[in-house]
């Protein structure tokens, strides 16, 4: 591959999403400092820098090792939009990791659009000891993938009178579903703290309401769930906040009735709690509908979560009686060789005695019976 370096269009994508840190910042206990443009190696504390010594320390210092691992790992051609947007990729998701992923491969192999798909994948962080979904990672590859697919020579047409789309099935069964998460940097002093922040939707009406955090119970979930339908069915047409109901019940009551139920509340707020719960019982027809459905959803999932049970319980008795089975036959088996063996016929009888035939049947039967109870029972576990 000849050698390429990175223009100024990937230097500024690289740029804008590393962020520019006049100040040194920890980045915790031990994981050392960062400055500038996501500069790490000798950043340490009380060190401040401008934004070209910074500019300067990225193109000729941080970038160099990556665009030279891009150069040696890749063997396909690329262009100049390609090599950038991989830049960018490997500076985020590091060398040894672009070693080892799909990306690469697809690459080598020849197949570029698959890579650009691949690099989708890599859009989580590990925050607080999880690993989330980061809406900043989630930009950034898309980013990166459509400067990847941005053909130097210009775009290739697609007319819509020509091309119209159709869904593909496939792909929206495989889309990722997981909300992402919005992560804004908290600065306290010399130190750099990363906090969840959660993310916004945008309404009908063009108002804003908070989703809530990541971190919330499963009951907590559902309700959210439960409420979002609630305002779907009833406020679709002028907004949650205004859509009232025909004897005066608002959706955000609706909303708060149905979170109250998520979880135990405090001494302090059952009171509240059984005020709101009591808007459910004026519901409008739509809203009664939706909580039929709902409970209804809950109640064959039971069924099936029960009908699952009793199979894997029918299938697990099978296999253990099956098992005794051939540890049956293998000792009547041994107890034909032993009979044969006493009346001094043993020799004499072939070799079609029953008694080797069914102790091979016995000890086979139980070996696969016993492997298959074995795996359906850590299957299920």
């Amino acid at each position: 591959m000849k050698r390429m370096q990175t223009s100024r269009t990937g230097l500024e994508l690289i740029k804008s999403f590393e962020g520019f840190r006049p100040q040194a910042l920890r980045l915790g206990k031990d994981d050392g400092w960062v400055i500038g443009y996501g500069h790490t190696k000798s950043a340490r504390a009380k060190l401040s820098i401008s934004r070209d010594d910074a500019e300067a320390i990225l193109a000729r210092y941080d970038l160099p090792p990556v665009e030279n691992a891009v150069r040696d790992a890749v063997y396909a051609p690329l262009n100049q939009n390609e090599f950038d947007a991989l830049v960018s990729f490997v500076f985020n998701i590091g060398i040894e990791a672009f070693h080892g992923s799909d990306v690469l491969a697809r690459l080598n192999s020849g197949e570029k659009l698959a890579a650009a798909n691949a690099m989708s994948a890599w859009r989580r962080a590990k925050l607080d000891g999880r690993l989330i979904v980061v809406d900043a990672l989630v930009r950034r590859r898309a980013v990166e993938i459509a400067l990847f697919l941005e053909p130097p020579g210009g775009r290739r047409s697609a007319p819509t009178a020509l091309l119209r789309p159709k869904l593909d099935v496939a792909a929206a069964i495989m889309a990722p579903r997981e909300r992402a998460v919005i992560v804004e940097e908290n600065r306290n002093g010399d130190s750099l703290e990363l906090r969840q922040q959660a993310e916004t939707t945008e309404t009908v009406a063009n108002d804003t309401t908070d989703v809530a955090p990541v971190d919330q119970t499963a009951p907590e979930i559902a309700a959210r769930a439960v409420s979002e339908r609630l305002t779907r069915i009833l406020g679709e047409a002028s907004g949650p906040s205004a859509r009232r109901s025909g004897d005066g019940v608002s959706v955000d009551e609706i909303t708060a009735a149905v979170s109250a139920l998520a979880d135990p509340l405090p001494d302090t707020a059952h009171s509240d709690a059984r005020a709101s719960t009591t808007v459910i019982d004026d519901l409008e027809p739509p809203a009664e509908i939706a909580m039929q459905d709902i409970e209804r959803a809950i109640s064959v999932e039971a069924d099936i979560e029960s009908e699952d049970n009793f199979r894997d319980v029918l299938n697990w008795a099978s296999y253990a009686f099956m098992s005794f089975l051939g540890v049956l036959i293998f000792a009547w088996g041994i107890l034909k060789m032993v009979r044969l063996s006493n009346a001094g016929t043993l020799m004499s009888s072939g070799p079609l005695t029953p008694g080797p035939f069914m102790m091979l049947i016995g000890g086979l039967l139980f070996i696969v019976m016993s492997y298959y109870l074995y795996r359906a029972v850590t299957e299920r576990d």
